[in-house]
């Protein structure tokens, strides 16, 4: 039972990375479109409720794993049966579909943000090369 545990929260510590990253990923790329490209001015009070926000997120989502991790063997304590392969499956699909989601949020956003990043330096380069084509 230890062992299966500390095998779903090594899990759970792997995709709590992965959202943490794609987070700041994401706050990153936010920070450089608008401060960078729109002009618009540095909120720090905005980057502290992000970060609040994606404390808040992977301890419950971590919390929440452990718990469905131990929930199977709660009830086997109780004399309800739970097999084995039910429970390993349903431990680890929560795991993985508890991070998912938001994580794939982030992914879009960041994506977003960098195609945005990317067709404003194309445009600047474009306009950059005209403007020396009229000099000429």
């Amino acid at each position: 039972m230890r062992e299966e545990i500390l095998n779903n929260l090594e899990t759970t510590a792997a995709a709590a990375a992965f959202f943490i990253g794609f987070w700041l990923v994401n706050t990153i790329f936010g920070i450089w479109r608008n401060v960078g490209l729109r002009r618009e001015g540095f909120d720090p009070a905005k980057v502290r409720r992000g970060v609040g926000q994606a404390g808040v997120l992977t301890c419950g989502l971590s919390l929440f794993s452990a718990l469905i991790t131990t929930y199977p063997y709660f009830l086997a304590r109780c004399g309800v049966a739970v097999p084995d392969e039910y429970a390993e499956c349903f431990s680890s699909a929560a795991i993985l579909l508890l991070f998912i989601y938001p994580t794939l949020v982030y992914m879009k956003d960041a994506y977003a943000k960098l195609k945005e990043i990317l067709s404003v330096r194309k445009e600047e380069k474009s306009s950059l090369g005209d403007g020396k084509q009229e000099r000429a």
